[in-house]
């Protein structure tokens, strides 16, 4: 997690790089208790907003659902290009 400006605005916003709770765990709150701990340290740090990256592949379907549930919108959509030969 670190701390971002915004270009838009004045103002800056944490991002959550990675967030994973292994399989055998999810279910139990820990994700929970680590979104929230991320948004209180965020909130110290003057963030504005928390920013979470997640993919739009099928198997990511469960973590929107529990992004949406902790008051997350989808916002914007991402393009990757190879450019490898």
């Amino acid at each position: 997690m670190y701390i971002q400006h915004f270009y838009e605005y004045d103002g800056s916003f944490a991002q959550i790089g990675v967030f994973v709770v292994d399989e055998k765990y999810r279910g139990k709150g820990i994700g929970k208790k680590l979104l929230i701990t991320a948004e209180k340290w965020a909130e110290e740090q003057g963030a504005l907003k928390v920013l979470i990256n997640s993919g739009n592949r099928d198997e990511r379907k469960e973590s929107h659902s529990f992004y949406n549930k902790m008051g997350y919108k989808a916002k914007s959509i991402g393009f990757l290009k190879d450019i490898r030969n």
